[in-house]
Parts: structure tokens; sequence; C-alpha cells
């Protein structure tokens, strides 16, 4: 028997194959797309399932003209009828079950499909990489990661050992959560990034302790006793090479000879081969960083210091154990005593008229 497609808007194909499809009407293939929303679908099953426009209404919190407007604009969108409305109830149409039955079964394969996302969402939200440099990962971040992941149980920190460019790099292309370093060097990608000051860490003089200016185990130095030397610096601290150049320059000091190396066991080294200094950070005078044989000076007549601080991604979205694991830190540097965001781009102004207080960020 040839099929038949009604013009009525209550009317359904009967079964069959579909040749005699009527033209007027749009032709419905697989390959059609679904002209309506969630929402509509979910009003309908609402109504479909209480039998009340008003208690569906009272469900979706939303008005009861407003779920009569979406049932009607879900019955204009598939040119069917749905629903039976009566003085007492709303009843299912033919189309109208067979509508809530595929729909129902759709839906709920939806929300499970969302919930294994949701699940799968809090697993990655348990995962943290901090990327870092080598001298800084000893120095204070591993520690803290160790503390950080012992208060999280089920959650998976782990550190990432960088040098101070990549570490910048790793959190713009999404590599790593965050990166623990000292300021941020001079980028025409820092609009997409945010620094957040921690603490400003001093600066001073390591030396071996066979050195002349450790000689009388002497706890500071000064910048006039500092000259004679080579001065070698660490690759992320090069704003302190030209810190310590204005500042010799504005005393009328001839300035010595430095060095960039990139990281501390090459700085070591080469502190061990001859009669040179290097200017480094404070942090580097711990214990299990700095070795017996060398030791830290600080700066008497200067009060030099650098931004430690945490750089995250604008770009992308961050997660909650990441969130904790910045409030966690700020706590452990007290960071309400530190600015608010470190400068993103310059050294500070005040290092050219050779300010006491100053504050290095590269």
């Amino acid at each position: 028997m040839a099929s038949s497609y009604s013009s009525t808007e209550n009317a359904v194909p009967a079964s069959g194959g579909a040749s005699n499809v009527d033209t007027n009407l749009p032709y419905i293939s697989a390959a059609s797309s679904i002209r309506f929303g969630l929402i509509e679908l979910e009003t309908f099953l609402a109504v479909a399932e209480l039998g009340s426009f008003s208690e569906a209404a009272r469900r979706l919190e939303i008005s009861q003209p407003s779920a009569t407007v979406r049932v009607q604009r879900l019955e204009t969108m598939l040119k069917t009828r749905l629903l039976k409305r009566t003085t007492r109830r709303v009843e299912l149409t033919d189309a109208g079950s067979r509508l809530q039955s595929s729909a129902s079964t759709a839906l709920a394969g939806l929300r499970e499909l969302m919930r294994a996302f949701e699940l799968e969402n809090e697993k990655r939200q348990q995962k943290l990489v901090v990327a870092t440099t080598p001298d800084m990962r000893e120095a204070m971040v591993q520690p803290l990661v160790d503390e950080f992941a012992a208060m999280h149980d089920g959650a998976t920190v782990s550190v990432r050992t960088v040098t101070h460019d990549a570490a910048r790099l790793c959190v713009e292309d999404g590599l790593v959560d965050v990166a623990i370093i000292s300021g941020i060097r001079h980028s025409r990608h820092s609009r997409a990034l945010d620094f957040d000051s921690l603490a400003p860490e001093p600066l001073g003089v390591v030396v071996p302790r066979n050195h002349v200016l450790a000689r009388g185990k002497a706890a500071s130095t000064t910048l006039l006793q500092m000259t004679g030397y080579s001065v070698y610096f660490l690759a992320q601290d090069t704003a302190a090479q030209s810190l310590l150049a204005i500042e010799w320059s504005r005393r009328g000091i001839a300035p010595e000879q430095t060095h960039v190396v990139g990281d501390f066991d090459e700085l070591r080294r080469e502190l061990n081969v001859g009669k040179s200094i290097a200017l480094v950070r404070e942090s580097y005078a711990k214990p299990e960083v700095l070795p017996e044989d060398f030791v830290y000076l600080d700066i008497s007549d200067v009060a030099w210091s650098r931004s430690v601080g945490i750089l995250r991604s604008r770009q992308f979205e961050t997660a909650r154990l990441t969130y904790e694991f910045c409030d966690f830190l700020k706590q452990r540097f007290h960071a309400e005593d530190a600015p608010a965001e470190a400068d993103m781009g310059s050294v500070a102004a005040g290092f050219a008229l050779g300010c006491k207080e100053t504050s290095l960020e590269n």
C-alpha cells in the first residue's frame, strides 16, 4: 500500500516507504538539522510526565506562559501536535508518546555522558603540573610542592624542571598549570600572562669560603669591596647585571668583567676555578643548596631584591587545584605584604637613581 502524509497539523507519517511524501512539506532526512533546543524538549517532557503546564513550570522554575510557548514552539518546528489539552489534564497524542519515549532515552544518555565528562574533569582538576627552574626547584619549590601534595590526598602534583624562558613558554602553551619563577623577562607575550608576586627576595653575593671577601667570617660586603673581581649572574637574573653596572657607574667605580651562566651548578664550578664572585638571590644561601665550601654575603650598602612569583596564563581556564595551590603559596610567602602584581615589563626607574630600596623585575 502506498504511504501518505496528511497536511493537517496533528498527522503523523504512516508506516511504509516515503516515496509518496507530500513535496509541499519539508522532507526530513537523516541529515536534517534539529531546529529546536533542549529547553523546548525538556519542557515538553516535564509537561508529558506531570500532565500539567503549571506543574511543569513550577518544576522548571519558569512561568506557565513560558512553558506553554516552549511546547508550542516545539510543535511548530515539528509540524506535529504533541499534546491534547483538556480542561482537567494535558494528554499526549500518538506523536507525543513517540517523542516522549525517544527523547527520554536520548536525554538520559546525554545526561550520562555529561556526568562522565564531569567525572573526567574532576580527575583533571586533581592534577597539577608546576614548572620551575632547576635552581629554584632545589632551593624552594620541591619542598612546597611536597607539602601541598600531602595536604591533598588523591591529587597528583608534579614538577617540571625547565629553563627560565621555557617556563614562560610552557605556561603560554598550556603545557603546565603554573610556573614559579623569579620575575619575568621582557616579552611581547606578557599580556597573555599573569605574574603574581609572592615576595621580594634579597640579592647578595656568593663566594668560596676561602675568598678574601669571606675572611674573618664576614657576613656582608659592599659594592666597593666587590670591585676587582669578575661577577657571575644566572641567566634569569641578567637584569641584576645591568643594575650593578648602573650603580658602579653612578659611584664612579670602574666596571668589572661580568659573565652569565645557565644554572647554579655551572655557577659553582666557575667560582671554584677562580677568585670570581656571584650576585644571586638569598634562597641560594640555604644549606641544601649552597655547599659548605661557599658562603653567602649580604650587600650592606644597597638593598636590592627580586620578586619570586607565580606565572599563570590568561588564555586557559584555571582548575580548582591550581587556585588552591596559588593560595597555599601566598599563605606561605605572606603575600599580603607583597605587591599585588609584579611589573611585567621593565627594570624599575629607581635602578638608575641608585636607590637603596630597589626591587628587581626581569
